[in-house]
């Protein structure tokens, strides 16, 4: 059994507002993103704008999969959602709109449910971080390429040290109908080895039944032999990757803040995936495995 959402975001602008939250502290960072998959096309995208609160400064990452090639790019600019890379518009949790002249694309990603709020569920060693979700569907063009798939929209913002953190693994599986969404993140600290069971916990499950948190017991990542993810259990549910659409391996020299200091080169690898999977009640699904393995501290 898992334990019903009772902490929903709701449609005002508190606590997930359209604007960078104003700090001096050096290590508080806001974070939008959206990453969605169509099988159907074997075409994948990710989007994060990364706003450091005490400088202003905002990064622009744009990721793309298609025609069996993956590309990563940034920019940076002083104005949160506008830059020479992407111009993102939202509006609430409603619509996402992403769009990009270098890229040629034009993408719109429009929420299932109502965001789940993990409030400080995602609190970790000395983190103090807000955290939402929601499964989306997006359609638009990807280079003039249709594209119509599944994902997940986030929002994170708060005090983000990474000292102490070892690794973070993200499973998220949409339905292609979009009426389930499962997402599931684990953290290990950095003394924790993967082989072992994580430090954190969390994830939540939406259905037709209702949206709802998982608990840490509940949550589990099916791996093959050799340590890729291959599936997710949550509770009762258990969902299966049936196939790999594309994905990127790549270090960002800094995370999460923009300060390019050697202090703040903290990632070793960062290898993300796109994938198709199988649920037995909802059916063919897609989304992405995100893998992080942070520097020793």
């Amino acid at each position: 059994m898992t334990t019903p959402v009772t902490a929903i975001a709701h449609s005002s602008t508190e606590g997930h507002a359209e604007r960078p939250f104003k700090t001096d502290d050096p290590l508080y960072s806001d974070t939008w993103g959206i990453a969605a998959v169509d099988p159907n096309s074997r075409q994948a995208y990710w989007a994060q704008v990364l706003c450091n609160a005490a400088t202003g400064r905002t990064r622009h990452l744009l990721m793309v999969i298609s025609d069996g090639h993956s590309s990563c790019d940034y920019a940076y600019t002083e104005t949160p959602f506008h830059s020479a890379q992407m111009d993102v518009t939202l509006e609430g949790w409603k619509a996402y709109r992403l769009r990009s002249a270098a890229k040629d694309l034009e993408l719109n990603g429009v929420s299932g449910h109502e965001p789940v709020d993990f409030a400080k569920l995602l609190t970790f060693k000395d983190f103090s971080l807000g955290h939402q979700e929601a499964g989306v569907r997006t359609r638009g063009h990807i280079g003039g390429r249709a594209f119509d798939g599944v994902g997940l929209r986030d929002r994170s913002f708060g005090h983000r040290p990474m000292t102490g953190v070892g690794s973070v693994t993200s499973v998220i599986l949409v339905s292609l109908d979009l009426r389930a969404s499962f997402a599931a993140n684990l953290v290990h600290g950095a003394h924790t080895g993967l082989g072992l069971a994580p430090d954190t916990k969390f994830a939540f499950v939406s259905t037709p039944a209702g949206t709802r948190f998982a608990r840490p017991e509940e949550i589990g990542v099916r791996r093959q032999s050799d340590g890729l993810v291959a599936g997710l259990r949550i509770g009762e549910d258990v969902l299966t990757l049936t196939g790999e659409i594309g994905h990127h391996h790549y270090t960002p020299h800094w995370y999460p803040s923009l300060d390019t200091s050697v202090g703040e080169r903290r990632i070793l690898t960062h290898i993300l995936r796109f994938v198709e999977g199988h649920h037995p009640v909802y059916g063919r699904m897609a989304g992405l495995v995100d893998l992080g393995v942070l520097a020793a501290s």
